[in-house]
């Protein structure tokens, strides 16, 4: 027998809401627990699950049209089944839709984590150390203190910022070839940072755990985009998450993949490309400016975790800026969040 698809009651003071998007057509199958539509109210935007697996009847109600909540706007049932009386389709008269246009919207589909400052405050206890351990091996009287190494996270991409530190302030004497002493030097710290992640004194930023554990029940996709070398970031992912939870992303993008660092958009473009998916379907979580330049740049949704090194950025072009995702009680950013974010970029 058919069964009804109804507009759920997310709140006492939402009475009616507004579909802005199907998700399916007449004819297709669904599984219980589908996304069918969208629908936004006054308040806040929803998603429409079904309630029973089967082959989507009839649909009741145009995108754009207005319904009430706790009442039936598709059905769903048995192949070649026919509605009857008995399938309530009094209660759901169809109406004139909205004047208002609401455009084609896109569903949620990836969330993209940057890696140093997002996933674990990297920077200033991880990789800062890392360069003066490799400077002080190499026999260079260089220590980049918290401060200064703020302004050179202005520079995105190690090698790039150890050749504008040394363009800036003089090379040291014995170096002949710029670029082997570079790649030496980055190679020297890239070790000596992944000792220091070995230790496991890098804790993981609140909220990350449970905002991956959140996307992939729901069956999202996720991916990591760095500038950071591609071992560090594999194994920040690796012993900060944990085995499991790495195996969960179904990309990760790091290092020299691409040939400019952010602010250019390559790595998001890249992944976009080898995700298959357009960049109204994702979210990107940054936590610098040039994180958030090259999200936007690709067209994608940001929102920014700050840190103490990036607190006083300018994010006017972000979706969302927070201080963290949060663990409970203080979550800030839950997969609501995110997904509420792209229907109203859209709307």
């Amino acid at each position: 027998m058919a069964k009804p698809i109804i507009m759920p009651q997310v709140g006492q003071d939402i009475k009616t809401g507004t579909i802005v998007e199907w998700c399916v057509k007449e004819n297709d199958y669904v599984n219980k627990g589908d996304i069918v539509a969208i629908v936004e109210s006054d308040k806040a935007a929803f998603e429409v699950e079904a309630y029973e697996s089967g082959v989507l009847l009839k649909i009741l109600f145009e995108a754009g049209a207005e319904v009430n909540v706790l009442e039936p706007i598709a059905f769903v049932g048995e192949p070649g089944e026919q509605l009857t009386e008995n399938s309530n389709l009094s209660r759901a008269e169809p109406r004139e839709p909205k004047t208002q246009n609401y455009g084609k919207q896109a569903v949620l589909k990836a969330i993209i984590f940057d890696c140093d400052g997002v996933l674990a405050d990297t920077e200033r206890d991880g990789h800062r150390v890392a360069f003066n351990r490799a400077f002080a091996k190499k026999g260079y009287h260089i220590e980049w203190d918290v401060n200064l190494y703020k302004e050179l996270l202005k520079i995105a991409g190690g090698k790039e910022r150890m050749r504008h530190y040394f363009d800036q302030t003089g090379w040291p004497e014995d170096v002949k070839d710029k670029n082997s002493v570079i790649s030496e030097l980055h190679k020297l710290k890239t070790d000596l940072y992944m000792q220091i992640i070995e230790e496991g004194s890098l804790p993981l930023r609140p909220g990350v755990a449970r905002l991956v554990d959140e996307a992939k029940a729901f069956g999202l996709t996720l991916a990591v985009c760095s500038t950071s070398n591609e071992r560090a970031v594999n194994l920040v992912i690796e012993k900060l998450l944990g085995e499991k939870r790495k195996a969960k992303f179904d990309l990760i993008l790091a290092g020299d993949v691409v040939s400019k660092k952010k602010p250019d958009p390559q790595i998001y473009n890249l992944a976009l490309q080898r995700l298959g998916l357009q960049a109204n379907q994702c979210v990107v979580i940054e936590d610098s400016r040039n994180g958030l330049l090259a999200a936007k740049a690709a067209g994608i949704a940001c929102v920014i975790t700050t840190n103490g090194y990036t607190e006083d950025e300018d994010f006017k072009e972000a979706e969302l800026v927070v201080s963290e995702l949060g663990d409970p009680p203080n979550v800030q950013v839950n997969l609501e969040t995110i997904k509420n974010i792209l229907v109203k970029r859209q709307s």
